[in-house]
């Protein structure tokens, strides 16, 4: 790639063609990702996803146990299917 570019770009501009590549790169890789917070409503896209009719205790319930699932995924540093998938929920 270095080279491609340096080819492309003749004297200076190919240097600073370059050393734009690599702020730009490096600029990328510091980028850190943060997973999205649990919403206050994911319990009920998660009803209407499955179109299932639950109770107002089911629907706690429900709520307790993707609270608790997106808190110990954190914790654990994995993904919530690997926590509990969406079926073991059911």
């Amino acid at each position: 790639i270095r080279n491609d570019i340096l080819a492309k770009r003749s004297g200076d501009s190919g240097a600073s063609a370059l050393l734009t590549v690599f702020e730009r790169s490096r600029d990328l890789c510091l980028q850190r990702y943060e997973v999205p917070a649990l919403s206050p409503t994911e319990a009920v896209k998660f009803v209407r996803k499955k179109h299932l009719a639950l109770t107002d205790e089911q629907m706690t319930a429900l709520k307790g146990l993707l609270e608790w699932r997106d808190m110990t995924a954190r914790k654990m540093d994995e993904s919530i299917a690997f926590v509990m998938p969406n079926r073991t929920l059911l």
